[in-house]
């Protein structure tokens, strides 16, 4: 119990996702657990289907309307029976030995936070498209106002409970970018630790949150962020070309090369930047039928092999 953790899962409207992502977080090893999935006002029997497994570490929360992701994470967090949190998307995976060796790492480092590097997944055919490291928590104290250096960071991290209540969860205002905010806090609050191992993997699809994004509501979250980090303990500040390079590189990965193009153009002529102008040249020609696809992938590295396994 000193260790157990409360896994909590946000879900809606994919049934046939989050059973194969429960069915996969189950096979946690070493490590005592429940996992709580938060049912954000489901209408394809996803309460029901959970239920049915009949697994007694499996909660199962329902939300009668859809009230947002950070409102179903905050559930999750209230109702945690464990001592710490994960977090984790509905259609993310682990290894299964994730939950212990974030456990260790903390208890090493008598850290109040963990998190992992990673690697990026292509749902259509489970190819590697890159890694992603897990910075050193000097790095992340230098940089997390800057930018989101927490890799998937809402399938990554594993937190004290009794933090996360007292920071107030997520900001439920926040849509696209209510982890990095709350990242930051539990950075000014908390010790972090870093696991080098890559334990996490994000499925890339066109749905992905930040691919979604439309640049109004993006750009209007970007500045209250900046507003209330203003005055933060922490090093840095918000670095506005970097988070909308954030969604360009969103757009342009869901289909959307023309409108990264514009949205690269715009970040070049409002703050000069020429790597965006760059950028925006090369997507408007993708666009215009002129130019190939940049999506070979980045990873030279080798697989992880708890990636192969299945649910």
């Amino acid at each position: 119990m000193a260790d157990g953790v409360s896994v909590v899962i946000p879900s809606r409207d994919r049934a046939r996702i989050v059973i194969d992502t429960v069915r996969l977080t189950l096979s946690q090893r070493d490590v005592e657990f429940e996992i709580i999935v938060v049912d954000d006002g489901s209408r394809d029997g996803t309460a029901e289907v959970l239920e049915a497994l009949g697994d007694p570490r499996v909660v199962v929360l329902r939300n009668a309307v859809n009230r947002g992701v950070a409102h179903a994470r905050n559930r999750g967090i209230e109702q945690a029976a464990y001592p710490w949190i994960a977090f984790l998307d509905d259609d993310d995976r682990w290894s299964p030995h994730k939950l212990r060796v974030q456990l260790d790492r903390i208890a090493a480092e008598a850290a109040d936070f963990a998190y992992t590097a990673g690697v990026a997944v292509a749902a259509a055919d489970t190819q590697v498209l890159y890694l992603s490291p897990a910075f050193p928590p000097e790095e992340l104290r230098r940089g997390i106002r800057s930018r989101n250096l927490v890799f998937a960071g809402s399938s990554n991290v594993l937190a004290r409970t009794e933090l996360l209540r007292r920071l107030g969860g997520f900001d439920e205002s926040l849509h696209h970018i209510a982890d990095w905010d709350l990242w930051i806090r539990l950075t000014e609050a908390g010790q972090p630790a870093a696991c080098p191992e890559p334990l996490v993997a994000y499925i890339v699809h066109a749905s992905n949150m930040h691919r979604t994004a439309t640049i109004d509501s993006a750009v209007r979250e970007g500045r209250l962020l900046r507003a209330k980090h203003a005055y933060s303990s922490l090093p840095g500040e918000f670095d506005p070309v970097v988070f909308r390079g954030w969604i360009a590189t969103g757009q342009a990965r869901s289909g959307r090369p023309g409108r990264a193009a514009v949205t690269y153009a715009v970040t070049a002529v409002r703050h000069g930047s020429r790597p965006d102008a760059r950028r925006a040249l090369g997507l408007a020609l993708r666009a215009a039928g002129l130019r190939g696809s940049d999506h070979a992938s980045e990873f030279d590295g080798s697989t992880p092999d708890w990636l192969s396994i299945g649910p």
